[in-house]
């Protein structure tokens, strides 16, 4: 749940950006941005003014409404209430989610007796803030997965990878999580060396590396971590890759804070990795933001111009991936902080040998 505080601070940000682009209205029509703003998880559309909220939804979610203090509307044609609603407040200019289907921007094109305004990015920009209670959210996540990552490690050898995705969600859930932010990422031997790997049915033997990439929602919102273990004892080139890309995550680190140009962030991994001659190995982004969903603002790219910003929560995640040898990925959940950072994920980042 979030507070009636907190959501008034959302509204009263949002309000301020409205009034800056000369905004008198906003339309939100993504879900997960609805429940930031309102707490509301169901299907409807968000209509923001200067001096009002009102959720529009249908008689499916009546009585959850009831239980707010917003405004709301309920029927079945969305669109056709909302077209009223902006009608009935004489709204000039209304703005809207770029990310808007296509179907519903021609409705509103065809339709609004307001001037419609594309917007891009405004609530996640919003997002990317994080609270304290968002922040406290987020390390509940990290501490779930990293209980139940160190919980079955022990007895990984006895599992297919399918086994093994099946039981640490199982083990997830039942720790408290909602529910899997993505698909388990479990890859063994020869699969760990495809970032992306699906889970099969390959068992796991002695000698793999094993990469487990996990994300699982508490409260709302969810982590993203990544840890590499070696079953039984792994050979010297796999100890020294991962020396490279824990050197890497450190150096990483170590640069973070409030101001610093996001470009940074892949330039001192890629530096690292040129050192050793293994640039070419590192095939996906350093990481993501992360919060309400798996992946959202800010984004981490190598040609971003901005700075990360204090409260962020953000990935970082170098890997390394050689075909015919194995991948190693170390992945934690890292809060921006005025002068520096807290990693928000607990468990160790040492490459795990079983």
């Amino acid at each position: 749940m979030i507070s009636e505080i907190e959501i008034k601070n959302r509204i009263t940000k949002l309000r301020n950006y409205l009034e800056k682009f000369s905004l008198d209205g906003f339309l939100i029509t993504n879900k997960v941005n609805m429940k930031y703003l309102t707490g509301f998880d169901g299907d409807g559309l968000l209509l923001v003014t200067m001096d009002d909220i009102v959720i529009i939804s249908d008689e499916r979610y009546q009585i959850e409404l009831e239980q707010q203090s917003i405004n709301y509307i309920i029927g079945n044609d969305y669109l056709k209430q909302l077209m009223q609603l902006v009608s009935q407040k004489n709204l000039i200019a209304l703005g809207f989610e770029e990310s808007i289907e296509y179907e519903n921007f021609d409705y509103l094109d065809e339709n609004s007796m307001a001037d419609i305004v594309p917007v891009s990015n405004l609530i996640e920009t919003l997002r990317a803030i994080k609270s304290e209670s968002e922040i406290r959210k987020i390390k509940s996540a990290n501490q779930l997965v990293s209980d139940v990552l160190e919980r079955i490690s022990a007895s990984f050898s006895e599992y297919t990878e399918r086994d093994l995705a099946i039981e640490i969600d199982y083990l997830a859930k039942k720790a408290g999580a909602t529910g899997a932010s993505f698909s388990p990422i479990i890859a063994s031997g020869p699969n760990s060396a495809l970032p992306h790997s699906t889970v099969t049915s390959r068992k796991l033997q002695n000698h793999d590396i094993l990469i487990a990439d996990l994300g699982y929602f508490v409260e709302g919102y969810t982590c993203d971590i990544t840890r590499t273990f070696s079953i039984g004892r792994t050979s010297t080139e796999i100890q020294q890759l991962y020396s490279i890309v824990r050197e890497a995550r450190d150096e990483v680190l170590s640069n973070i804070h409030a101001g610093l140009p996001i470009s940074k962030l892949m330039q001192t991994v890629n530096h690292i990795f040129k050192k050793y001659h293994v640039e070419q190995y590192f095939t996906h982004g350093i990481g993501h933001g992360i919060g309400l969903s798996v992946h959202e603002l800010p984004s981490l790219s190598s040609s971003e111009t901005e700075c990360l910003e204090e409260n962020q929560v953000i990935t970082i995640e170098p890997g390394l991936y050689l075909q015919g040898i194995g991948g190693i990925r170390i992945e934690d959940d890292i809060l921006v902080t005025k002068k520096g950072f807290e990693n928000l994920t607990p468990m160790s980042a040492d490459l795990i040998e079983l």
